[in-house]
């Protein structure tokens, strides 16, 4: 029960619910008397029911299956614990969570939990490329790369949230400084200017990789 952190294997595979639930723990082989750990795994109350039940029409859950699922979901809890507690606020705490309001179901699966983060990877990997080649790209385009990742911040921890909008103040401050070298008249200043410019236009290329490194470890669904 501590290792899957009360929550269902069944619902998690099957339904994409990651909510804490109220349930049993179920022997795999359907044997009571065999409690190894290695024989158990948590199930929400409907799912344990499901389990147990045996059924001459319809084709149960085999033992194998629920090894899988369980396996998956240690997995998870131990390599991507931010996927668990994103939805752990609209939990369902008991019963069937196909018998739960939509608004309290969790939102998405797995896969498209995946799918959002990877819809902000594409985003910055766009504008980088976009501002490497163009060096100017206009406060309407750096606004809409802006809205594009607004959502990192609740599917990505504060460092690579801050990181996404350092790409996009350097990006407007590209061209605030191409202005500013425009108007200014001293050339010391204007020198100044320029060498933040360069470093900006050095910056930028570099981001690729940098980009990549800040993802990996959001990306990877196993390790």
């Amino acid at each position: 029960m501590t290792k899957s952190l009360r929550r269902c294997a069944l619902c998690v595979a099957l339904l994409g619910d990651f909510g804490v639930k109220t349930g049993q723990v179920a022997h795999v082989n359907r044997k009571s008397s065999d409690n190894r750990e290695e024989n158990l795994c948590f199930l929400c109350g409907v799912h344990h029911d499901e389990y147990d039940r045996s059924s001459r029409q319809a084709k149960g859950f085999l033992p194998s299956e629920l090894r899988a699922h369980r396996a998956a979901l240690y997995d998870l809890i131990a390599h991507h614990p931010d996927v668990i507690w994103a939805s752990r606020d609209s939990a369902a705490q008991s019963g069937h969570p196909a018998a739960a309001p939509t608004s309290q179901r969790p939102p998405g699966d797995i896969a498209a939990f995946y799918d959002r983060r990877l819809r902000v990877f594409v985003a910055a990997r766009d504008f980088i490329a976009e501002v490497t080649q163009k060096v100017y790209v206009g406060n309407d385009r750096a606004l809409a790369y802006a809205t594009a990742v607004d959502e990192a911040t609740f599917l990505f921890d504060d460092s690579v949230d801050l990181y996404l909008h350092e790409i996009y103040r350097n990006a407007i401050r590209l061209e605030y400084l191409e202005k500013r070298i425009e108007r200014t008249q001293d050339d010391a200043e204007r020198a100044r200017l320029s060498q933040q410019e360069y470093e900006l236009l050095v910056w930028f290329p570099d981001q690729f990789q940098i980009l990549r490194q800040r993802m990996i470890p959001f990306m990877r669904l196993h390790r």
